[in-house]
C-alpha cells in the first residue's frame, strides 16, 4: 500500500531525516495514543528517524483544524512538500501528506514535536462514516473475515476509531443499521465469543 510505504521513502533519503535530530527527540508512552495512533521507528533497520509516524483518515471538514493546530505550534505550511520537513521556532521538525481516500483525507504526518502530536490526538480526528466510505457496498455481504480495501479501512482506521468512543457517542453516530451491526461484529470485543 502506498500509505504504508510512505515512511520507508521518507527514511530513504538522508536530507529528509536530518532535521529529525536525537536531541531533539522525547520518548513518549505510545500506548495511549489509540486513534490517531502514533509510532516510532526504534525497530526499523538503516539509520533511525528521531521522530514519530501516524498515518489517519479524517474527515474533510477537520482539516482545517489540523492545519491551525499545526500553524500554532510554529509550522509554516506555506510552500509545503512532504519531501522536506518543517523546522519550526523550537528546532522541533515536521512532515505532512494528506490525500483523498475513503470519502475523508488520509493524512500522514511525521514529527517530533511532542505538544504536536497530543493536539492532533486530542482534536479526536474521525473517520468519515462506514456508509460515506462505501456507498455501493452492503455491510451484509461482510460477516465474517475481511479482505482488501475494507480490511485495511477496518483494521487500521475504524476499528481504532471506534474503540476511543463511549457507549454514547456510539449509540449517537449516524450509522445505518446495516454498518451497525457491521461495526459491532468487526470491532466490539468478544462479539465472535
Amino acid at each position: 500500500m502506498k500509505i504504508k510505504n510512505l515512511f520507508k521513502r521518507f527514511q530513504s533519503k538522508k536530507q529528509r531525516f536530518r532535521d529529525f535530530k536525537q536531541e531533539e527527540f522525547e520518548e513518549l508512552d505510545l500506548s495511549k495514543y489509540v486513534y490517531p495512533h502514533f509510532n516510532s521507528d526504534e525497530e526499523a533497520s538503516g539509520p533511525r528517524v528521531y521522530a514519530y509516524h501516524s498515518t489517519f483518515l479524517m474527515r474533510h471538514e477537520q482539516f482545517g483544524a489540523l492545519k491551525q493546530i499545526v500553524t500554532e505550534n510554529g509550522f509554516d505550511l506555506t510552500d509545503h512538500d512532504f519531501d522536506t520537513p518543517i523546522v519550526n521556532r523550537n528546532n522541533k521538525a515536521m512532515a505532512l501528506m494528506w490525500r483523498n481516500e475513503f470519502a475523508g483525507l488520509m493524512v500522514v504526518l511525521i514529527t517530533n514535536c511532542v505538544a504536536l502530536i497530543d493536539q492532533v490526538y486530542r482534536m479526536r480526528p474521525m473517520p468519515p462514516l462506514p456508509q460515506n466510505s462505501f456507498p455501493d457496498l452492503d455491510p451484509d455481504d461482510y460477516p465474517g473475515s475481511l479482505q482488501g480495501n475494507i480490511e485495511y479501512w477496518c483494521d487500521y482506521h475504524w476499528h481504532p476509531y471506534w474503540q476511543t468512543l463511549t457507549q454514547d457517542e456510539k449509540a449517537a453516530l449516524p450509522l445505518t443499521e446495516g454498518w451497525r451491526e457491521f461495526t459491532y461484529w468487526h470491532c466490539e470485543p468478544g462479539a465472535w465469543d
